[in-house]
């Protein structure tokens, strides 16, 4: 019945959707006909529009001149027939539903519209969704479908719910025909919110709150245009809404997802740009939506599409399905994960929080679990996002307005820039005027700006940045182009390269943005998280999975107990001090520590615990300082001055520099290639260590990697040393071993230099200083005793070692420490600066005597030692200290060792077990063919400063002691404690020797004294002194500066002089015979006999011992005996020696000149002037009283 009233179009158009196949489109259609052709047209028009009469009064009965209940087209309605006919062609206008998509998906055309065209197409879609008979034809396609979805299926029919009900829960229908209906019925329900299930319920009050329009009535035409506007008002006031409104403007999001066809006021902003970047990509699945977003900061993107594309991210932070590509993508791994049992509890709308979804999926990750690729991507461009667009976080937004408009242009630069400004905020910086260092940012802003970047993951792949992509795609392309992407690797290839050569500054800047906060959360570091993981769960109490920690999650575990996390991990590195709950990291999360701690050390605010304590102390001390390395060592230089929690943090860095060179960006930039090349095995010895499988080997190995192979017979100052890693050493002893080697960088010995300097101020600085001599401090020097710097505790200990050596009694100081004290005594003599007490004894000396002399390789030491007589008493007194305890140990000699360390190695090793044996083991060695050149000139330096004191030839004063005080005793008596005493008392025991009254014992150590000042007469103090004036007149052309010194040269030229009688001073003649009497003595003293006589010597008198003129004796008689042939030259020799001892032996008469001459050169010569003195007072006071008395006057003359 109700077809036959039809008209002939309706009939043959429905006639056709039933024949064909249906369509989405056909069956929508389908359906709607049916409706007319049940109903008529004037049940899907307003009471006002039905008939001719636009007012509603009913003229004609009906519509456009039809009949009421006559089925008609929106085109031949008379109110639209004009409008629909222009904007949308004829073809559209035959289906009433390509009329209402013409409108919909142009807002244009939709605007050309009459209101009261408007009107009447807004009512026909709002009786599809409300009238009854409608809902029972969905029911009749969708009947299925509803016995699944229970929600739908008890609805009301007439009231609009059941249709939209049924669309929000599309995605789990499974019947195609419903599903198709539902698709098509979409774009009606979504063009305005009234249209859809509960919104308008649920949102009526907070639509007025937030005057985002009102819910209007049907003939509030003023408002058609403007519904999509109330759903973008109401997104971009989402914090302020009430649970209920909130819940549904999300399902609504939720709801659009999928196309973005529904988002109207998305769809009308952005048509041209999808036209322009998208126009190739199919609507569905979020498609467009995704190419959208790439293309957001595209300069030709339009501002209207840019705000609603950020509005609608912003309602993806609420709730993840928003975004459909993610949700589909993530569905199962969200579930296998549980990541929804993560979610803020606090959330209107459950299980929808996207930073708790993103989080959680990120923890599993880290966590190595496995999570779907597409999943990962859909993720890698969300974090992006984040990262991109700072609006699309609500809490940032708001809680760093303030930043943002004042110092960020106002958040103008939205790709990523804005993000980097307020990172670039948070960092420290120095105010020039006030001269402190302040964060311009608040506590709440840092935090927002934490989670952000916690979500974003930044430290996990440096694409997720479009500021640094953008910044640093050139670096990447040249020192990181073969490092594979993924788990953080560009990213920390990026800051490991931070100071090479082809890393620009704007890359570098931004680096160091990010950089501030991966410092402040150790998770943000991927490869640190995950191979320190387990050793911050079992050490440091961590959390299990990484999103347990998170912001977004609600978790507890925010700065600064992330910050402790690592803090607790740095001091698990090495035992730097004694802890008894000190547990070693492993060997791969030891190495990530070292490397974390090696890029914070590029500045300040990139170590949280340096940077919380040290901001004031920073103004104070360094404000000078503009370098980021020059402030770490500043405040390192003004340790003792800072306050206690700066102090106690520096102190820290300083200890863990010690332990690990590579944390400190100067050693790592400089120092890298070198170590790398000589120092490899210190490295392999540290994990040797931890494992507990390194043993102390001796100080007879440690020559063999302390020693130079200067086989060339040239100073290298170490270019050949050895690389052996036979006794332990670790890295910075390396460095400190190598730090004059050629090949080092000046940067790296500076680096060096300012380590030795800082650990100087206190012992404990110095890791393996408290290893091995820690219980030697406790019992024998602690701080009880002496003051805590090194430099005093080195020098109480290195006391004990040497009485113990001196007496020969049993060592109180360990061996390890005894090895270690050598080391920093060898270090201490190498620079003036490492030796606080000499420098500071000296400071004046130096400016006076050595203004130009670098404090390097002992140059300023040696330089004081040259100009020792014009040194102030003060300075002489430390010198000569120092000179004794060098002389106790010789490889505490920085001078003796840089030069002879390779001959040490190959003529004394068997001396390491007693040092003190090593010169004497240089001098009987230095005679060899292939004795190293520097090596002889530092042995001849040697043993002439020996020649000043009997103290600084430790093993000869032991061995004469006895001698000293029986034949020397005046000497001895007045021997001046803090300076040398000129050679004095050895000038007195060869005197002794040449009268052959010295015991065994000391004889044969003066021996060698002897032989050697024959062979360089600058030895011989006295003889040096008292011939000056004919050693300068007859043998100048004799002295040499050779390999030979003079060779005995000298002494001849001496001799013959006597025998020629043409020396006069008495003083200079008695010393020339003193050194003619020593030779008869002992032949070796006599260089040119025995030279001459040598082969004789070891012929005809090999079996005679030396000592107490001896083998002379043998030779002598031999020659007188005529019996038995000497060499000519050694008869010649011999027979001119005769002569002149013949010449000067002693005379039976000793003129007064001769002992006035010995009075004046005597050591002690006030001594005698006061006994003369004495004896002709006794003599005058006798003469006045024996004279008186003798003179007799006879009385009568004396009463006159």
């Amino acid at each position: 019945m109700a077809a036959a009233a039809a008209g002939p179009w309706i009939q043959r158009r429905q006639r056709r959707l039933t024949l064909g196949r249906r369509s989405p489109q056909r069956l929508v259609e389908f359906v709607a006909l049916s409706f007319f052709l049940m109903f008529g047209v004037s049940s899907a028009l307003p009471p006002g529009l039905k008939g001719n009469d636009p007012t509603g009064e009913g003229v004609g009965g009906g519509v456009g001149g039809l009949e009421t209940g006559r089925a008609m087209k929106l085109a031949d309605n008379p109110v639209c027939a004009a409008d629909i006919n222009r904007v949308c062609g004829k073809v559209a206008a035959q289906n009433n539903f390509a009329v209402i998509d013409c409108l919909q998906n142009d807002l244009k055309k939709d605007e050309e519209v009459s209101d009261a065209c408007q009107h009447l197409i807004w009512s026909y879609k709002h009786n599809l969704t409300v009238d009854f008979r409608f809902d029972s034809a969905a029911s009749e396609i969708c009947e299925k479908t509803l016995e699944q979805v229970p929600e739908c299926k008890g609805l009301p029919s007439g009231q609009g719910m059941v249709i939209p009900c049924l669309i929000e829960n599309i995605d789990s229908i499974t019947n195609n025909n419903c599903k198709a209906f539902l698709k098509r019925m979409e774009s009606i329900v979504f063009s305005d919110y009234r249209l859809i299930y509960k919104f308008a319920e649920k949102c009526r009050a907070d639509i007025g709150e937030q005057k985002c329009g009102r819910l209007s009535t049907a003939d509030d035409s003023s408002l058609l245009h403007n519904q999509g506007k109330t759903l973008t008002c109401l997104a971009q006031n989402l914090d302020k809404l009430d649970d209920e409104c909130k819940h549904e403007l999300l399902r609504v999001a939720e709801l659009q997802a999928d196309d973005y066809h529904k988002d109207r006021q998305l769809y009308y902003a952005c048509r041209e740009d999808r036209e322009n970047f998208c126009h190739k990509v199919k609507a569905g699945d979020g498609r467009v939506y995704k190419c959208l977003y790439k293309h957001k900061f595209h300069p030709e993107m339009s501002n209207g599409c840019l705000q609603m594309l950020t509005i609608r991210q912003q309602l993806q932070q609420e709730d993840y399905k928003v975004n459909m590509k993610l949700a589909r993508s993530c569905q199962n791994d969200i579930v296998n994960h549980r990541c929804l049992n993560e979610v803020d509890k606090v959330a209107a709308f459950k299980n929808a929080r996207l930073s708790a979804i993103l989080l959680c999926l990120e923890g599993a990750m880290k966590d190595g679990k496995e999570v779907n690729p597409d999943c990962i991507s859909e993720l890698k461009e969300v974090r992006r996002s984040l990262m991109e667009d700072y609006q699309i976080s609500p809490v940032l937004v708001r809680d760093c307005s303030n930043e943002i408009h004042k110092s960020c242009g106002g958040g103008l630069h939205r790709d990523g820039r804005t993000i980097h400004c307020l990172m670039d905020l948070a960092r420290p910086r120095k105010d020039e005027q006030q001269q402190q260092w302040k964060i311009l940012i608040s506590e709440k802003c840092a935090r927002a700006l934490e989670d952000v970047l916690e979500q974003a993951d930044v430290g996990d792949s440096y694409e997720v940045d479009p500021a640094i992509e953008e910044d640093c795609e050139p670096v990447v392309k040249i020192l990181c182009r073969d490092v594979q992407p993924g788990e953080g690797r560009v990213m920390n290839c990026l800051f490991e390269s931070l100071d090479k050569p082809h890393m620009t500054s704007v890359c570098r800047e931004r680096l160091m943005e990010i950089y501030y906060f991966i410092t402040r959360d150790f998770r943000l570091d991927t490869r640190l998280y995950k191979l320190c993981r387990q050793d911050a769960k079992k050490i440091c109490s961590a959390p299990d999975a990484w999103h347990m920690a998170s912001a977004g999650g609600g978790g507890e575990f925010r700065p600064p107990m992330r910050q402790l996390v690592f803090a607790c991990l740095y001091r698990h590195l090495v035992p730097v001090t004694s802890d008894p709950d000190y547990k070693p990291l492993s060997r791969q999360c030891s190495s990530e520590v070292k490397r974390v701690m090696r890029e914070r050390a590029l500045s300040v605010d990139l170590d949280p615990e340096i940077e919380a304590h040290c901001l004031t102390d920073l103004g104070q001390y360094c404000s000078d300082k503009t370098l980021k390395s020059e402030e770490m060592e500043c405040l390192e230089d003004n340790m003792n001055l800072l306050s206690k929690g700066c102090k106690k943090a520096i102190w820290e860095y300083a200890e863990a520099a010690d332990v690990a060179p590579e944390l400190n960006d100067i050693f790592q930039m400089s120092c890298a290639p070198f170590w790398d090349k000589y120092c490899a095995h210190a490295i392999q010895n540290e994990w040797k260590k931890k494992k507990g499988d390194t043993d102390d080997a001796g100080d007879d190995n440690e020559l063999k990697r302390d020693n130079d192979s200067n086989e060339d017979g040239n100073d290298h100052d170490g270019d050949d040393e050895e690389k052996d890693d036979s006794n332990g050493e670790d890295l910075m002893s390396c460095l400190i071993r190598y730090k004059y080697h050629s090949s080092m960088d000046d940067k790296c010995r500076a680096g060096i230099e300012h380590h030795q300097l800082i650990t100087a101020k206190n012992y404990v600085l110095s890791a393996r200083f408290i290893e091995a001599c820690e219980d030697d401090i406790n019992d024998h020097c602690s701080t009880k005793k002496v003051d805590p710097t090194k430099t005093s505790v080195v020098q109480c200990l290195s006391e004990f070692v040497r009485n113990d050596t001196f007496l020969e009694a049993k060592h109180r100081i360990s061996k390890a420490c005894r090895k270690q004290l050598k080391s920093e005594l060898l270090q201490r003599s190498s620079s003036i600066k490492l030796d606080p007490d000499l420098e500071s004894s000296c400071k004046i000396d130096v400016e006076k005597n050595c203004p130009n002399v670098s404090p390097g390789r002992g140059a300023v030491i040696a330089c004081l030692r040259k100009n020792q007589k014009d040194l102030s008493a003060k300075c002489h007194k430390m010198i000569f200290k120092r000179e004794q305890e060098e002389a106790q140990n010789p490889l505490t000699d920085y001078y003796l060792m840089s030069k002879c360390k390779s001959m040490i190695k190959r003529h004394c090793v068997e001396e390491m077990s007693s040092p003190i044996t090593i010169f004497e083991c240089l001098q009987r060695n230095k005679e060899d063919s292939k004795f190293d050149k520097g090596c002889f000139d530092a042995i001849i330096q040697r043993e002439e400063l020996r020649a000043k004191d009997i103290r600084l030839n430790p093993i000869l004063e032991k061995r004469c002691s006895d001698d000293v005080k029986k034949y020397c005793l005046v000497e001895l008596q007045t021997q001046p404690m803090d300076k040398e005493d000129d050679g004095r008392i050895l000038h007195c025991l060869r005197k002794s020797f040449a009268k052959k009254q010295l015991s065994d014992m000391c004889e044969e150590h003066m021996r060698e004294v002897i032989v050697e000042s024959a062979k360089d007469f600058h030895q011989d103090l006295e003889l040096a002194k008292a011939c000056a004036e004919e050693i300068n007149q007859y043998c100048a052309d004799l002295v040499y500066d050779s390999k030979e010194i003079d060779g005995g040269r000298v002494e001849d030229c001496l001799k013959d002089l006597v025998d020629k009688k043409e020396i006069k001073k008495s003083k200079c003649y008695t010393e020339v015979v003193r050194i003619i009497e020593e030779s008869q003595a002992d032949i070796h003293a006599d260089i040119r006999l025995f030279k001459a006589c040598s082969v004789d010597l070891k012929q005809h008198c090999g079996d005679i011992p030396r000592g107490d003129g001896r083998q002379m004796a043998c030779l002598v008689a031999i020659f007188n005996g005529n019996k038995i042939p000497l060499d000519e030259k050694c008869n010649k020799t011999l027979s001119q020696r005769l002569l002149l001892w013949h010449k000067v032996a002693p005379e039976d008469v000793i003129s007064l000149q001769q002992i006035a001459d010995s009075i004046v050169v005597s050591p002690v010569r006030n001594y005698f002037i006061g006994v003369i003195l004495v004896i002709i007072g006794f003599i005058f006071i006798g003469g006045l009283f024996c004279g008186r008395a003798t003179k007799r006057i006879r009385r009568e003359v004396k009463d006159r």
